[in-house]
């Protein structure tokens, strides 16, 4: 999952630039100026958020997780009957 959002995210970089390069001379025709639009995103951002999330969940979910460890089966299964 990681290394699909950081591939699509620079992937989709270009497409970004050249929608906004068509935006422009689409609302001013023969108005010549040049722009580039760049965007960078350090190569550790997306691992850290994602090790962040991780942490994050079973940081919060460690209580529910406790309780459903604890539970016996049967007694779950004849609930949901």
């Amino acid at each position: 999952g990681i290394i699909a959002g950081v591939l699509l995210s620079f992937g989709i970089l270009p497409m970004i630039g050249q929608a906004i390069e068509s935006l422009f001379t689409g609302i001013m025709p023969g108005f010549g100026f040049a722009f580039k639009v760049t965007a960078e995103m350090p190569f550790y951002l997306p691992i850290g958020t994602a090790i962040a999330f991780l942490l994050f969940a079973l940081l919060f979910s460690r209580g529910s997780l406790k309780k459903i460890a604890m539970q016996d089966v049967i007694s779950t299964v004849s609930e949901v009957e």
